[in-house]
């Protein structure tokens, strides 16, 4: 059967994964996690936490998935080396080139590829396995069908309760270019949990909030996929979130009757009463619009007021929280005060109106159940001899022989009674089997003696953690390539640059053979080299589809490293996009190794770091922000009012333009509000107009071409981007 795998933020929610029986846990230090935010784990108590876990046979996999800078490799590598030492079973690590690299540094090391890593098809999969990861965290976008073919060659994990987010996993630069923090650094601030509208309907809501994930009426249909690992989102949520949802999926899993499990955990978090999400096809409550935080458990209608106060048909402990819906939006909140059925609210509350439970205060003593393990422990303690003690195979003794007692002997009652005091252990002692006689021991001696035991217990490990190669690790030879070019990505033919341009990037509003052949004839004269834009998110039958109607490019721009692995399947050449998130030397060392020649480096980087790494930098243009795999009219069809053009404005009247696409269905991007200008130029340069209608490209290429990136500067409205600062 899959494992259960809960999140972990903190100590407090580990002791309730741990207490609700799951079968491994993910958690994060405070550098190199995606929750950075969390109050994580160190390297000076991770090792008891990893005891702990495997002292119930509880798996702990590391989570360092975040990118990586160059100047941080060091600690980087350090953290890794402090958690491998200490014994994590596996790390989840969001930067697939640096596999390798950790396999000969750390010989024993498992490493699980992040979701941040957008494996959905076949390709992502296998450039995993060559990279020596054994287990896939398949993005939250993944197909059932690609499920199925992607677990017959790798372990999958895939999310099956908690949050989703908005853009395709990794893909995501909203925080990053509108609030200041990446969330590929672990510092996301949720921009897409603010009130929007697009302009197709106007209407002002959570636009971009999706609601929450819940598959456990699922897991049957997951288990014949060959689904590995049942991954439960939630390193920023409470402990009993924690505890609930690892009960709901134990019960799942078993076969049993889970809906009160399934009650407890809309009380503890749910966002828009839970999806299904895009494995079993997108359903309409993928999108939660009206409200953006918990919604909690619908409990009962206001039927009746005392004084300043509703009246409740049930009793609650006091300062259980609700909230009070009008039509599906919030009108109002409130608490118990005290034990009972008063709630003080305050909102424009009215006699008919939704209340929901949205925190149980007895929920935490009833779930913090604590486990604890069953010790038989032998005793020796013989005067003239050393006292012993010994437990599953493990003796201690005490350094001294032991004298003769001249008043009172160490007795059973003595050393029974010791033992109990289990300090930080999850042990208790079910029996002891005594045997001595006229010994004398000092307490400080047993106590040291019973300390010494449990420790070793409790750190003991029939596991090898051997130290390799840590120079290859770091070890990067980058050629340098001093050819100067430019690659500009369009949406439309904008007539022929090709003398000024080496790389013509079409990224068409649809991929259908027609539509490509017209992009071709048009540009037939072109000296430059002609590639095809493949996006982040494909399948593989749509990948297969694009290289059959796309014969007369001379290669293919794909904004993912599955293109790493796409180059062994055509004699096309490879451009891999801003989007692959190349982020150290590293990275680009291992790509120029698979004889990639054209590649781009992150737009999350600064001038400075982007002058130590060869490679494309993003110059000029429009910046994506956000690749929405899911419909933002709720693939509403036969009623379709969405252009291939829209805008989204936000709570500050901020316009950002939403452009549609098709491969086998419609997909959309989001640009921010202001195009990038760089101050400076670069020997190979990335200009890119996807985000722009014709006019306005072209506009802004002749002006590039005849006036230079100053005078850009000057005349349009634009940011630095990360530039000048990079992300944290």
């Amino acid at each position: 059967m899959p494992e259960i795998l809960a999140p972990c933020g903190g100590k407090e929610e580990f002791f309730f994964a741990i207490n609700s029986k799951c079968d491994a846990v993910f958690l994060g230090l405070s550098d190199f996690s995606a929750r950075k935010n969390a109050e994580n784990f160190t390297c000076e108590n991770i090792a008891y936490y990893i005891a702990y876990a495997h002292a119930f046979s509880v798996k702990v996999y590391v989570c360092v998935n975040t990118l990586v800078k160059d100047s941080e490799l060091e600690k980087f590598y350090e953290i890794v080396k402090a958690c491998y030492l200490s014994g994590a079973d596996a790390f989840i690590v969001q930067d697939v080139f640096l596999g390798k690299r950790l396999k000969k540094a750390f010989p024993n090391i498992v490493l699980h590829l992040s979701t941040q890593a957008g494996v959905n098809n076949l390709y992502g999969a296998k450039l995993a396995l060559s990279y020596g990861f054994s287990r896939v965290v398949l993005a939250r976008e993944t197909s059932a069908e690609q499920i199925k073919e992607i677990s017959k060659i790798i372990e999958t994990e895939v999310f099956v309760h908690g949050a989703l987010c908005s853009s395709f996993s990794g893909h995501c630069y909203a925080s990053s270019f509108i609030g200041g923090n990446s969330g590929n650094r672990g510092l996301c601030r949720q921009p897409c949990r603010k009130k929007y509208s697009y302009s197709f309907n106007n209407k002002k809501c959570y636009a971009l909030s999706l609601s929450d994930l819940c598959l456990a009426d699922k897991v049957n249909e997951l288990v014949s996929l060959g689904v590995s690992s049942f991954k439960i989102e939630g390193r920023m949520r409470s402990p009993e979130y924690v505890a609930t949802s690892v009960r709901l999926y134990k019960k799942a899993i078993n076969g049993e009757d889970f809906s009160k499990e399934l009650s407890l955990a809309k009380k503890t978090y749910n966002r828009g009463d839970f999806t299904k999400g895009y494995t079993f096809s997108e359903d309409k409550k993928l999108l939660s619009t009206q409200i953006q935080g918990h919604l909690g458990e619908f409990v009962e209608k206001v039927a009746k007021f005392k004084g300043d106060k509703i009246l409740l048909y049930k009793s609650y402990l006091k300062d259980c929280g609700f909230k009070i819906l009008r039509n599906g939006e919030e009108v109002g909140n409130g608490k118990t005060l005290e034990d009972g059925n008063l709630l003080s609210y305050f909102g424009d509350v009215k006699i008919g109106d939704f209340i929901y439970l949205t925190k149980d205060t007895s929920l935490y003593e009833k779930l913090n159940v604590k486990r604890q393990i069953p010790l038989e422990i032998s005793a020796e303690f013989f005067a003239g001899s050393r006292g012993k003690l010994t437990c599953n195979g493990v003796t201690v003794e005490t350094e001294d022989i032991l004298d003769s007692a001249k008043s009172s002997e160490i007795d059973y009652a003595t050393v029974f009674d010791n033992l109990q005091r289990t300090d930080i252990y999850p042990y208790t002692v079910e029996k002891l089997n005594f045997s001595g006689s006229g010994a004398f021991l000092q307490k400080s001696k047993l106590n040291s003696l019973r300390k010494n035991l449990y420790e070793k217990l409790f750190y003991k490990t029939d596991k090898s953690f051997p130290l390799g190669d840590k120079s290859y690790f770091f070890k990067a030879e980058i050629k340098e390539d001093t050819k100067n070019k430019l690659a500009v990505i369009t949406t439309a033919f904008l007539g022929d640059y090709s003398d000024k341009i080496t790389d013509y990037i079409y990224s068409p509003e649809e991929y259908s053979k027609e539509n490509l052949d017209e992009f071709l004839k048009q540009s037939k004269s072109f000296k430059c080299k002609k590639y095809l834009y493949l996006p982040a998110f494909l399948s593989d039958v749509e990948i297969s589809k694009m290289l059959d109607i796309s014969k007369g490019f001379d290669g293919y721009y794909v904004d993912s490293n599955y293109g790493v692995e796409l180059k062994n399947k055509t004699d096309k050449e490879i451009f891999l996009g801003i989007e692959t998130n190349l982020f150290n030397t590293l990275a680009v060392s291992e790509i120029q190794s698979s004889n990639i020649e054209n590649y781009a480096l992150s737009k999350e980087l600064s001038y400075k770091e982007l002058n130590t790494l060869s490679g494309f930098k993003f110059i000029l243009g429009s910046i994506k922000i956000m690749s929405l795999v899911y419909c933002p009219n709720e693939r509403n069809c036969n009623n379709c009012k969405v252009k291939n053009l829209e805008t989204l404005t936000d709570y500050s009247g901020r316009e950002f333009l939403v452009r549609r696409y098709k491969t086998s269905a419609c997909r959309f991007e989001i640009f921010n509000e202001s195009p990038l200008v760089s101050k400076k130029q670069f020997d190979k340069q990335i200009i890119d107009l996807s985000g722009f209608d014709k006019d306005f490209a072209k506009k802004l290429l002749d002006d590039y071409f005849n006036f230079g990136l100053e005078f850009i500067a000057k005349n349009y409205k634009h940011t630095n981007g990360n530039l000048l600062k990079g992300v944290l």
